[in-house]
């Protein structure tokens, strides 16, 4: 694809690198929305840990997030 200023492209080269972009712009929203499920599911396995009895230290080491992350989510779906 021809680099601004380096020549014209032609109709064709415009619709094909709009086409891509549209695509990228899908499979970035989709990403996002997979990363926000993924996230989600951490958390709820996460609080079930703990409310069977794991220890927040041993579940955020296994979560793979810092300790205060899990008395957060644990505080902001079951305030006291």
């Amino acid at each position: 694809m021809a680099t601004r200023g380096a020549g014209r492209a032609s109709a064709e080269d415009r619709l094909a690198a709009l086409i891509e972009l549209k695509q990228a712009v899908a499979d970035d929203k989709t990403a996002r929305e997979d990363a926000a499920a993924a996230r989600d599911r951490l958390r709820a396995a996460a609080l079930a840990a703990v409310d069977a009895g794991a220890r927040a230290t041993e579940v955020a080491e296994l979560a793979g997030v810092q300790r205060s992350i899990i008395y957060r989510w644990r505080d902001r779906n079951h305030p006291h």
